[in-house]
């Protein structure tokens, strides 16, 4: 009760003396929040972006795995839009490859089954997109979870708190994977606003096999597997002999099946039948679901919140009109 009293004082006091902190704070950092993020700076607006990790990207970070940087966190595909790819290569400086034929450049119009990729995996396209909010005034706090918020009840304002900071703007972007906890919630403490989570589980294998890839992005193809892929041309282990391949399993108690899937993998002769494991790393990857209900009931919450569609990577064409007319492109940057 005192926090929230003291909240709406100082949400009357900025009003009083007619300056917010920020006009949009932006929560998480996958790829699409970050590109709206430099959309709505480029638009004016002063823009603050949290992040709960360590590092940028959510599902789309990349990690160091089996003595390997950069590797992707789980399995992606790009999709065949050649108008989001477009976007990639001209304003994000991405450099674009064929997924399934990766070796094979210039791009040919046979793309195969999963179009288009990264040639140095998802980390291309984080590390791009930081490089041109380093060049704004943009605010970017890693290891700072949206803790909980504030609605103004009179008028489209909030408050949000984070590792011992408050900070006020009139708008809070926030994903399918957002976890929100409001202050001042008519029916529910915030003690009581539980946000359901799910886990993604990963088994990394990286393997002696000297041939070259035989698959980049496969559904299913085994018990317990969802999906799996070849990170091989995407880490830079082309021609050392060694391929990373990447499943996305139902649970950690697959974790310990790497040598069954080794054998599964030469049955289905997606690898030689002489390759040897040399490693094998897991990560789970842990997201929360945004509570909209939550949202919906608090006076003003509607449009305090908006709520940007990140579920896949193909949502970005929802976007790209809208910030193709904004977002400064990557190689105009200066120093680029």
């Amino acid at each position: 009760m005192i926090r929230s009293l003291l909240l709406a004082f100082l949400l009357s006091l900025q009003a009083f003396l007619g300056a917010l902190d920020f006009d949009v704070v932006v929560v998480g950092t996958s790829p699409i929040s970050l590109l709206e993020a430099l959309y709505q700076h480029h638009t004016g607006k002063r823009v603050l972006i949290l992040e709960s990790a360590s590092e940028c990207g959510g599902a789309w970070k990349s990690i160091s795995v089996c003595g390997v940087q950069h590797a992707d966190l789980g399995c992606h595909q790009l999709g065949s839009d050649t108008r989001m790819i477009r976007f990639l290569k001209e304003t994000v400086g991405c450099e674009i490859i064929p997924m399934d034929f990766p070796d094979k450049l210039p791009i040919s119009a046979n793309l195969g089954a999963n179009g288009f990729y990264f040639v140095n995996g998802c980390y291309e396209m984080i590390r791009n997109i930081k490089k041109m909010i380093s060049q704004t005034d943009m605010v970017l706090l890693l290891n700072h979870p949206l803790e909980s918020v504030y609605v103004d009840p009179h008028e489209p304002k909030a408050i949000i708190r984070t590792q011992g900071l408050t900070y006020s703007t009139r708008k809070i972007i926030v994903t399918p994977c957002s976890e929100i906890k409001l202050e001042n919630h008519p029916s529910l403490p915030l003690d009581r606003q539980t946000t359901s989570k799910g886990k993604y589980y990963h088994l990394y294998m990286l393997i002696q096999d000297a041939t070259a890839p035989r698959f980049s992005y496969l559904n299913g193809r085994g018990e317990g597997i969802s999906r799996m892929m070849n990170l091989t041309h995407f880490v830079g282990l082309d021609h050392t002999g060694k391929q990373l391949i990447v499943l996305q399993v139902h649970g950690d108690k697959y974790f310990s099946d790497a040598h069954k899937y080794m054998d599964h993998l030469k049955k289905q002769q997606l690898i030689e039948q002489t390759a040897t494991l040399i490693q094998t790393e897991s990560h789970i990857y842990e997201q929360p679901y945004y509570n909209q209900s939550l949202v919906t009931q608090m006076p003003n919450g509607l449009q305090v919140f908006e709520l940007l569609q990140t579920g896949a990577i193909a949502s970005m064409g929802s976007y790209i009109s809208k910030w193709e007319m904004a977002i400064v492109p990557l190689n105009t940057l200066a120093g680029w």
